[in-house]
Protein backbone atom coordinates (compact mmCIF):
# COMPACT_ATOMS: atom_id res chain seq x y z
CA UNK A 1 0.00 0.00 0.00
CA UNK A 2 1.21 3.48 -0.86
CA UNK A 3 0.88 6.25 1.70
CA UNK A 4 -0.33 9.79 1.00
CA UNK A 5 3.12 11.34 1.49
CA UNK A 6 4.51 9.17 -1.34
CA UNK A 7 1.71 10.27 -3.66
CA UNK A 8 2.17 13.96 -2.81
CA UNK A 9 5.94 13.70 -3.41
CA UNK A 10 5.14 12.91 -7.06
CA UNK A 11 3.81 16.45 -7.43
CA UNK A 12 6.84 18.24 -5.98
CA UNK A 13 7.91 20.16 -9.09
CA UNK A 14 11.38 21.74 -9.13
CA UNK A 15 11.77 24.96 -11.16
CA UNK A 16 14.47 24.84 -13.86
CA UNK A 17 13.71 28.27 -15.32
CA UNK A 18 10.82 30.68 -15.79
CA UNK A 19 8.66 28.12 -17.57
CA UNK A 20 10.41 24.77 -17.06
CA UNK A 21 10.09 22.25 -14.28
CA UNK A 22 11.46 18.86 -13.36
CA UNK A 23 9.04 16.50 -11.71
CA UNK A 24 9.91 13.34 -9.84
CA UNK A 25 9.75 10.40 -12.22
CA UNK A 26 7.66 8.31 -9.91
CA UNK A 27 7.30 7.78 -6.22
CA UNK A 28 5.85 4.35 -6.66
CA UNK A 29 8.53 1.68 -6.23
CA UNK A 30 6.59 -0.91 -8.23
CA UNK A 31 6.10 1.36 -11.26
CA UNK A 32 8.26 0.69 -14.29
CA UNK A 33 6.76 3.52 -16.35
CA UNK A 34 5.05 6.84 -15.73
CA UNK A 35 1.28 6.88 -15.77
CA UNK A 36 -0.85 9.32 -17.75
CA UNK A 37 -2.78 10.56 -14.73
CA UNK A 38 0.45 11.45 -12.96
CA UNK A 39 1.72 13.34 -16.02
CA UNK A 40 -1.57 15.23 -16.36
CA UNK A 41 -1.44 16.27 -12.70
CA UNK A 42 2.16 17.45 -13.03
CA UNK A 43 1.31 19.39 -16.19
CA UNK A 44 -1.59 21.09 -14.44
CA UNK A 45 0.62 22.20 -11.56
CA UNK A 46 3.27 23.50 -13.98
CA UNK A 47 0.64 25.44 -15.92
CA UNK A 48 -0.69 26.94 -12.70
CA UNK A 49 2.82 28.04 -11.69
CA UNK A 50 3.51 29.78 -15.01
CA UNK A 51 0.12 31.37 -15.70
CA UNK A 52 -0.37 33.55 -12.64
CA UNK A 53 -3.92 34.81 -12.24
CA UNK A 54 -5.31 32.38 -14.81
CA UNK A 55 -7.10 29.08 -14.28
CA UNK A 56 -6.94 25.80 -16.15
CA UNK A 57 -10.37 25.33 -17.72
CA UNK A 58 -9.84 22.39 -20.00
CA UNK A 59 -7.17 20.03 -21.22
CA UNK A 60 -6.90 17.65 -24.14
CA UNK A 61 -4.26 14.95 -23.87
CA UNK A 62 -3.47 11.94 -26.00
CA UNK A 63 -1.04 9.21 -25.02
CA UNK A 64 0.47 7.04 -27.73
CA UNK A 65 2.37 4.67 -25.50
CA UNK A 66 3.74 4.33 -21.99
CA UNK A 67 6.63 6.51 -20.85
CA UNK A 68 10.06 5.31 -19.82
CA UNK A 69 10.75 7.29 -16.61
CA UNK A 70 14.53 7.12 -17.12
CA UNK A 71 14.36 9.20 -20.32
Amino acid sequence: MIDLATVLDCFDLRPLGPDRFRAPVTGFPMATWAYGGLLIGQMGLAARATAEGRHLRSMHVGFLSRTDPDR
